[in-house]
């Protein structure tokens, strides 16, 4: 059987398969057994969906036809990706020909970590503190630093928020806030923390748009947000009074995540008007059991 026919019969390629040649090709130098030991050692940069024991399984088949699995099944596409990932790599690797000190040599340290939990790195950008919000903000942003293919294996941006949380500076609410519920960016309650940290400029952003109006999916966002500042008073105060606006509260989860806001209330006649809303028809019964806990959990402490 020639080495064409070989490839043909393996019961390649499957979307798997490609994603194990894709990460060889961008992390590996195009070489199975690098990959094959870093996946064995669990490296920060481990894949779920990729199975260890097919890695070992397609460089027996590469090995069998005596051609590059990459070049015989890669398309334009995937090549042009390859491409680009390689010259992201160049780019940071660059960085360290001087030994002169950078804010992109900090932010390469980052994305180049191979720790899980890069706190040194964290550390040494928290440091230099507000000088480092352009870059950080420009990682966290980046559709590319979010794919598990370029440097840093997708997680640079949740290091990124770690970065900014530290620093806390409130020039970092907007990209913070734009980080919750953003289903392409991971540490979100990183960002939840990083806002509390700012504290009184992210507080007060938080109630505008939670009460902003057309409704939009911003105010779900701030209303989630200001469940990290729900042992303030007045965070409890702002949430009800919204909730008494019945074409607010029958917004769910809207409606629920200011419930939860409101569970840091102390004054007990505006507990008594949060405990009646669910009474009233016109709260739907996910707002009303939410209450209903919430008024437990009080009568508890």
């Amino acid at each position: 059987m020639d080495e064409e026919n070989i490839l043909e019969t393996q019961g390649l390629i499957d979307e798997n398969d490609l994603l194990i040649l894709l990460h060889r090709e961008a992390h590996f130098g195009g070489s199975f057994p690098l990959m094959a030991a870093y996946y064995a050692k669990d490296g920060k940069g481990v894949q779920p969906e990729i199975n260890p024991k097919r890695i070992q399984e397609l460089f027996e088949i590469e090995q069998a036809a005596n051609q590059n699995l990459a070049a015989f099944f890669f398309t334009g596409k995937e090549a042009e990706k390859i491409k680009e990932v390689r010259e992201h790599y160049e780019q940071l690797r660059a960085l360290y020909e001087t030994d002169k000190p950078s804010k992109e040599k900090l932010i390469a340290d980052l994305i180049l970590s191979e720790s899980d939990h890069p706190e040194e790195e964290i550390q040494a950008i928290a440091d230099k503190g507000a000088e480092m919000l352009i870059p950080l903000i420009r990682l966290l942003q980046s559709e590319t630093y979010h794919d598990p293919l370029f440097p840093g294996y997708g997680l640079a941006p949740s290091h990124a928020l770690k970065c900014i949380s530290l620093i806390g500076n409130e020039k970092a609410i907007h990209p913070l806030f734009e980080a919750i519920g953003n289903e392409g960016v991971e540490g979100e309650e990183e960002a939840l923390i990083a806002l509390k940290r700012i504290g009184e400029p992210a507080f007060n952003f938080l109630v505008k748009v939670a009460k902003s109006k057309p409704f939009t999916t911003d105010n779900e966002r701030a209303a989630i947000a200001l469940i990290a500042f729900k042992d303030r008073e007045d965070a409890g105060k702002a949430a009800l009074d919204l909730l008494k606006i019945p074409e607010l509260r029958q917004k769910t989860p809207y409606s629920s995540y200011l419930a939860l806001v409101c569970e840091g209330i102390k004054n007990e006649e505006d507990r008594k008007e949060f405990i009646k809303l669910a009474e009233d028809p016109l709260s739907p019964k996910i707002l009303k059991d939410d209450i209903q806990m919430i008024s437990k959990l009080w009568k508890k402490k």
